[in-house]
Protein backbone atom coordinates (compact mmCIF):
# COMPACT_ATOMS: atom_id res chain seq x y z
CA UNK A 1 0.00 0.00 0.00
CA UNK A 2 1.26 3.93 -0.93
CA UNK A 3 2.46 5.57 2.33
CA UNK A 4 1.21 9.33 2.23
CA UNK A 5 3.95 11.75 3.19
CA UNK A 6 3.07 13.42 6.58
CA UNK A 7 3.61 17.34 6.97
CA UNK A 8 2.41 19.76 9.00
CA UNK A 9 -0.74 20.31 7.25
CA UNK A 10 -1.94 16.36 7.47
CA UNK A 11 -0.63 15.81 11.04
CA UNK A 12 -2.78 17.22 14.12
CA UNK A 13 -2.00 16.41 17.65
CA UNK A 14 -3.42 13.83 20.00
CA UNK A 15 -6.93 14.88 21.25
CA UNK A 16 -7.57 17.43 18.99
CA UNK A 17 -11.26 17.20 17.64
CA UNK A 18 -11.34 16.49 13.72
CA UNK A 19 -13.20 20.22 12.97
CA UNK A 20 -10.06 21.56 13.98
CA UNK A 21 -7.82 20.31 11.49
CA UNK A 22 -6.73 22.50 8.42
CA UNK A 23 -9.70 22.85 6.03
CA UNK A 24 -8.35 21.15 2.33
CA UNK A 25 -8.89 23.10 -0.87
CA UNK A 26 -7.56 23.78 -4.06
CA UNK A 27 -4.86 25.97 -2.91
CA UNK A 28 -3.52 23.93 -0.20
CA UNK A 29 -3.65 20.56 -1.79
CA UNK A 30 -1.06 19.69 -4.58
CA UNK A 31 -0.99 16.30 -6.93
CA UNK A 32 1.90 13.71 -5.77
CA UNK A 33 5.24 14.54 -7.10
CA UNK A 34 4.46 18.39 -7.94
CA UNK A 35 7.22 19.90 -6.98
CA UNK A 36 7.20 22.53 -3.71
CA UNK A 37 7.34 25.53 -5.93
CA UNK A 38 3.69 24.94 -7.49
CA UNK A 39 1.92 25.66 -4.01
CA UNK A 40 0.47 28.85 -3.49
CA UNK A 41 2.87 31.94 -2.74
CA UNK A 42 2.09 33.81 0.58
CA UNK A 43 3.16 37.29 1.33
CA UNK A 44 1.52 40.23 3.06
CA UNK A 45 -0.85 40.60 0.36
CA UNK A 46 -2.25 37.28 1.05
CA UNK A 47 -1.97 36.28 4.49
CA UNK A 48 -3.76 37.74 7.42
CA UNK A 49 -3.56 36.81 11.06
CA UNK A 50 -5.95 34.42 12.27
CA UNK A 51 -9.43 35.65 12.96
CA UNK A 52 -9.23 38.50 10.99
CA UNK A 53 -12.34 38.98 8.92
CA UNK A 54 -11.30 38.69 4.92
CA UNK A 55 -12.73 41.71 4.44
CA UNK A 56 -9.41 43.30 6.28
CA UNK A 57 -6.90 41.46 4.12
CA UNK A 58 -4.51 43.64 3.04
CA UNK A 59 -4.42 44.34 -1.12
CA UNK A 60 -1.91 44.38 -3.50
CA UNK A 61 0.82 47.34 -3.61
CA UNK A 62 -0.84 49.66 -6.43
CA UNK A 63 -4.73 48.51 -5.87
CA UNK A 64 -5.54 50.93 -3.91
CA UNK A 65 -7.64 53.05 -5.61
CA UNK A 66 -11.39 54.37 -4.44
CA UNK A 67 -14.05 52.71 -5.70
CA UNK A 68 -17.32 54.36 -7.50
CA UNK A 69 -19.80 54.26 -9.87
CA UNK A 70 -17.20 54.79 -12.60
CA UNK A 71 -14.91 51.12 -11.72
CA UNK A 72 -17.18 48.89 -10.15
CA UNK A 73 -19.21 46.75 -12.27
CA UNK A 74 -21.88 44.34 -11.52
CA UNK A 75 -20.60 40.54 -11.07
CA UNK A 76 -20.41 38.91 -14.34
CA UNK A 77 -20.50 41.91 -16.60
CA UNK A 78 -17.61 41.38 -19.26
CA UNK A 79 -15.11 44.13 -18.80
CA UNK A 80 -15.76 46.06 -21.88
CA UNK A 81 -19.24 46.64 -20.97
CA UNK A 82 -18.14 48.34 -17.61
CA UNK A 83 -19.45 51.90 -17.57
CA UNK A 84 -17.84 55.02 -18.91
CA UNK A 85 -16.45 57.54 -15.98
CA UNK A 86 -18.50 60.01 -15.33
CA UNK A 87 -17.78 64.03 -15.43
CA UNK A 88 -16.93 64.84 -12.03
CA UNK A 89 -16.45 60.91 -10.99
CA UNK A 90 -13.14 59.87 -11.13
CA UNK A 91 -12.31 61.79 -14.42
CA UNK A 92 -12.44 65.58 -15.01
CA UNK A 93 -15.29 67.38 -17.05
CA UNK A 94 -14.65 68.02 -21.12
CA UNK A 95 -14.53 71.33 -22.02
CA UNK A 96 -17.29 71.67 -24.75
CA UNK A 97 -16.76 73.93 -27.52
CA UNK A 98 -19.41 76.21 -29.35
CA UNK A 99 -20.60 74.88 -32.75
CA UNK A 100 -19.03 76.53 -35.62
CA UNK A 101 -21.06 79.14 -37.06
CA UNK A 102 -22.69 78.07 -40.45
CA UNK A 103 -23.63 80.49 -43.13
CA UNK A 104 -27.68 79.13 -43.41
CA UNK A 105 -29.57 82.50 -44.71
CA UNK A 106 -29.24 81.89 -48.57
CA UNK A 107 -29.93 84.79 -51.08
CA UNK A 108 -33.09 83.21 -53.64
CA UNK A 109 -32.11 85.57 -55.92
CA UNK A 110 -27.98 84.46 -56.46
CA UNK A 111 -27.21 81.71 -53.84
CA UNK A 112 -25.03 83.35 -51.96
CA UNK A 113 -25.41 82.70 -48.02
CA UNK A 114 -24.76 84.65 -44.75
CA UNK A 115 -24.59 83.52 -41.31
CA UNK A 116 -26.71 86.31 -39.90
CA UNK A 117 -30.11 87.52 -41.80
CA UNK A 118 -29.75 91.03 -41.12
CA UNK A 119 -26.55 90.62 -43.47
CA UNK A 120 -28.84 88.91 -45.75
CA UNK A 121 -31.08 91.87 -45.99
CA UNK A 122 -28.57 94.32 -46.77
CA UNK A 123 -27.84 91.88 -49.25
CA UNK A 124 -31.02 91.52 -51.01
CA UNK A 125 -31.06 95.37 -51.55
CA UNK A 126 -28.18 94.89 -54.17
CA UNK A 127 -31.34 92.83 -56.14
CA UNK A 128 -33.97 94.99 -55.21
CA UNK A 129 -32.70 98.79 -55.66
CA UNK A 130 -33.88 99.43 -51.99
CA UNK A 131 -31.70 102.82 -50.66
CA UNK A 132 -33.94 102.92 -47.42
CA UNK A 133 -31.05 105.63 -45.90
CA UNK A 134 -31.62 108.91 -47.38
CA UNK A 135 -29.46 111.97 -46.24
CA UNK A 136 -31.62 115.02 -44.86
CA UNK A 137 -29.12 117.57 -46.18
CA UNK A 138 -28.57 116.28 -50.06
CA UNK A 139 -31.34 113.69 -50.51
CA UNK A 140 -28.67 110.67 -51.55
CA UNK A 141 -29.68 107.65 -50.91
CA UNK A 142 -28.39 104.36 -49.45
CA UNK A 143 -28.81 100.22 -49.25
CA UNK A 144 -26.32 100.12 -45.92
CA UNK A 145 -26.33 102.57 -42.90
CA UNK A 146 -22.36 102.38 -42.82
CA UNK A 147 -22.29 103.77 -46.49
CA UNK A 148 -24.97 106.68 -44.90
CA UNK A 149 -22.82 107.36 -42.16
CA UNK A 150 -19.29 107.67 -44.04
CA UNK A 151 -21.38 110.29 -46.52
CA UNK A 152 -22.49 111.98 -44.04
CA UNK A 153 -19.16 112.36 -42.38
CA UNK A 154 -17.69 113.15 -45.95
CA UNK A 155 -20.17 115.60 -47.08
CA UNK A 156 -21.40 117.21 -44.62
CA UNK A 157 -20.42 117.03 -40.92
CA UNK A 158 -16.58 116.48 -40.97
CA UNK A 159 -16.59 114.32 -38.75
CA UNK A 160 -13.70 111.87 -37.98
CA UNK A 161 -14.23 110.10 -35.06
CA UNK A 162 -11.75 107.17 -35.51
CA UNK A 163 -8.41 108.06 -34.24
CA UNK A 164 -4.95 106.36 -35.02
CA UNK A 165 -3.53 104.92 -31.38
CA UNK A 166 0.03 105.34 -32.98
CA UNK A 167 0.10 108.74 -34.62
CA UNK A 168 -2.50 112.03 -34.63
CA UNK A 169 -4.69 110.50 -37.58
CA UNK A 170 -7.95 110.47 -37.63
CA UNK A 171 -10.54 108.09 -40.11
CA UNK A 172 -14.33 108.44 -41.20
CA UNK A 173 -14.70 104.92 -40.67
CA UNK A 174 -13.84 102.28 -38.90
CA UNK A 175 -12.35 100.57 -41.44
CA UNK A 176 -10.26 103.04 -42.73
CA UNK A 177 -8.54 103.25 -39.37
CA UNK A 178 -7.67 99.39 -39.51
CA UNK A 179 -6.41 99.27 -43.08
CA UNK A 180 -4.10 102.43 -41.55
CA UNK A 181 -2.68 100.50 -38.59
CA UNK A 182 -1.35 97.91 -41.16
CA UNK A 183 1.65 101.04 -41.99
CA UNK A 184 2.76 100.57 -38.64
CA UNK A 185 2.50 97.11 -37.27
CA UNK A 186 3.86 95.74 -41.29
CA UNK A 187 0.93 93.05 -41.48
CA UNK A 188 0.59 91.96 -45.01
CA UNK A 189 -2.98 89.84 -44.87
CA UNK A 190 -3.84 89.32 -48.33
CA UNK A 191 -1.62 87.02 -49.98
CA UNK A 192 -0.75 86.24 -53.92
CA UNK A 193 -1.97 82.75 -55.02
CA UNK A 194 0.38 82.78 -57.58
CA UNK A 195 3.86 84.08 -56.22
CA UNK A 196 2.97 84.47 -52.63
CA UNK A 197 3.91 88.50 -52.32
CA UNK A 198 1.54 89.81 -49.57
CA UNK A 199 -0.09 93.49 -49.71
CA UNK A 200 -1.72 94.98 -46.80
CA UNK A 201 -5.16 95.82 -48.90
CA UNK A 202 -7.14 93.47 -51.22
CA UNK A 203 -7.94 96.24 -53.67
CA UNK A 204 -3.90 95.86 -54.48
CA UNK A 205 -3.97 92.41 -54.36
CA UNK A 206 -6.46 92.34 -56.98
CA UNK A 207 -4.84 95.14 -59.21
CA UNK A 208 -1.10 92.77 -58.64
CA UNK A 209 -3.23 89.52 -59.66
CA UNK A 210 -4.27 91.03 -62.72
CA UNK A 211 -0.71 91.12 -63.98
CA UNK A 212 -1.00 87.29 -63.11
CA UNK A 213 -3.69 86.70 -64.94
CA UNK A 214 -3.43 89.81 -67.45
CA UNK A 215 -7.17 91.14 -67.15
CA UNK A 216 -7.70 94.56 -68.15
CA UNK A 217 -11.25 95.13 -67.54
CA UNK A 218 -11.22 98.88 -67.86
CA UNK A 219 -11.69 100.20 -71.41
CA UNK A 220 -11.43 103.57 -72.98
CA UNK A 221 -14.68 104.52 -75.00
CA UNK A 222 -12.67 106.49 -77.26
CA UNK A 223 -9.57 104.64 -78.52
CA UNK A 224 -10.70 100.97 -77.38
CA UNK A 225 -7.55 100.75 -75.10
CA UNK A 226 -8.02 98.43 -71.69
CA UNK A 227 -6.20 98.78 -68.75
CA UNK A 228 -5.91 96.51 -65.55
CA UNK A 229 -6.75 99.65 -63.36
CA UNK A 230 -9.00 102.60 -63.17
CA UNK A 231 -6.68 104.72 -62.20
CA UNK A 232 -4.19 104.61 -65.40
CA UNK A 233 -7.26 104.66 -67.78
CA UNK A 234 -8.08 107.75 -66.01
CA UNK A 235 -4.67 109.02 -66.70
CA UNK A 236 -3.95 107.85 -70.02
CA UNK A 237 -7.39 108.40 -71.19
CA UNK A 238 -9.04 111.73 -70.79
CA UNK A 239 -12.36 112.61 -71.11
CA UNK A 240 -13.10 114.84 -73.95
Amino acid sequence: PRVHALNESTVRPAGTPRSSAPVLNESTIRPVGSPCSSAPVLNESTVRPAGTPRSSVLAPFGASEALNESTVRPAGTPRSSAPAPQPGIGAPARAVRPPAPRRQYACPECGRAFGQSSHLTQHLRIHTGERPYVCPDCGRAFSASSNFLAHRRTRHTGEHPFACPDCSKHFRRSSDLVQHQRAHTGERPFRCGHCGAGFSLASTLLNHQRGHTGERPYHCQRCGASFARSSTLAGRCEPE
